[in-house]
């Protein structure tokens, strides 16, 4: 058990006390002799002379016992499921193996429980990724993305090669008009999208730019009647946006907001998801949108 107790152990893991079976010298008893093992977690103190000191615990954790005889020669194992809420510090492990008619051994050992371990930032791990962005020369023309069908979906098209689609217009503009990201029910995942200018220097800006409150109060009703639920965005310091992953969701999901330019030109959405990275190309005119 010497080895399972080194190091510390950490919340929201579980650990198994291994005990080591040796034999004895026989007897002229052959009934088997029933005997369980104990074992308890009691803390945590803040050093090593606190638990000495015999203070009580403010929280106490108890293996399940473990029943067998002398017969059995399997050697038992204690597991303790350790909460990942449990509080970092030095805990008491105490411990007993009682062979009944008053026989019993009892022992205890420090164990250090470190602070939980952080999950990894899923939007630091995908803003690591490359750029994959085309290069244009003055000439070239933009290659914009073609266009989708959704199917059920509402709207049922848009821009891009999925599972994150561009929608909200059949054509650009840099005045700027409501665009929609659309997320495909297929991928529940965390979202990064980054924006840039293709070609013309990086001298135009692309703004992506959230919707009045009061817009998408209406906009949430009626799209949630064709399964699409409308999520809001974090607006990182480049200007891209981040949506949160929203696993317990059947639901495809689509963030509602403002697509506008510094001028016509050639524009990418960069989209980088946890097994995926999309580009979606569209090619933007100057001015206000047309009426109608």
């Amino acid at each position: 058990m010497a080895s399972d107790i080194q190091g510390a152990w950490l919340p929201g893991e579980t650990v198994s006390l291994h005990w080591i079976v040796v034999a004895a010298g026989a007897t002229a008893d052959s009934r088997p002799l029933p005997i369980t093992i104990t074992a308890l977690l009691a803390g945590p103190y803040a050093s090593v002379n606190g638990l000495k000191g015999g203070a009580p615990a403010a929280r106490t954790l108890s293996a399940a016992a473990l029943n067998m005889d002398d017969r059995n020669p399997t050697a038992p194992t204690s597991t303790f499921a350790l909460p990942s809420e449990l509080a970092p510090g030095f805990y008491n492990l105490a411990f007993k193996v009682d062979s009944g008619g008053g026989n019993s051994l009892a022992g205890a050992s420090v164990v250090q429980v470190g602070a939980a371990a952080t999950r990894a930032d899923p939007m630091a791990a995908l803003s690591q990724r490359p750029l994959n962005l085309p290069f244009l020369t003055s000439t070239a023309s933009c290659p914009a993305s073609p266009m989708a069908n959704l199917g059920k979906a509402a709207p049922d098209y848009g821009y891009g090669a999925g599972p994150v689609y561009l929608s909200g217009q059949s054509g650009w503009y840099s005045g700027g008009q409501t665009a929609i990201l659309l997320v495909d029910a297929t991928y529940a995942g965390p979202l990064l999208v980054r924006a840039f200018q293709l070609g013309g220097a990086g001298t135009s800006q692309i703004t992506l730019a959230d919707l009045p409150p009061a817009n998408l109060s209406n906009i949430a009703a009626k799209e949630s009647q064709h399964s699409v639920a409308v999520v809001s965005a974090v607006h990182t310091p480049e200007g891209g946006l981040e949506l949160q992953a929203n696993l317990g969701s059947p639901s495809w999901r689509a963030w509602f907001g403002r697509l506008s330019t510094g001028g016509p030109g050639c524009f990418a959405l960069q989209l980088d998801g946890a097994a995926f990275s999309e580009l979606i190309v569209v090619n933007v005119h100057g001015g206000p949108p047309p009426p109608g």
